[in-house]
């Protein structure tokens, strides 16, 4: 599930680049050897964004039945945000 928030985070810009390449660097510091914090640290300025969501799509667990959950809430707050700028 933390890759598929991560993902949609960056996705949507609640989760800048910066701050996602700083977090995995931390994580390794840290003592982590999760295979995907050592992709995603090795992405530089010259690397797009496209490479950091193959990375995601590498890890990621189409068949996890909380991305209906987590999309389902990104919705609903979309919805309530227009409607409430509606009014």
């Amino acid at each position: 599930m933390l890759i598929d928030f991560l993902k949609f985070g960056f996705l949507h810009d609640y989760i800048t680049r910066e701050k996602l390449l700083t977090w995995s660097d931390k994580k390794l510091m840290n003592g982590s050897v999760e295979e995907i914090f050592t992709k995603l640290s090795s992405i530089t300025k010259k690397n797009s964004n496209v490479q950091i969501i193959e990375i995601f799509n590498e890890y990621l667990n189409i068949d996890d039945p909380n991305l209906f959950e987590l999309y389902h809430y990104k919705f609903l707050s979309f919805l309530f945000r227009e409607i409430k700028d509606w009014k």
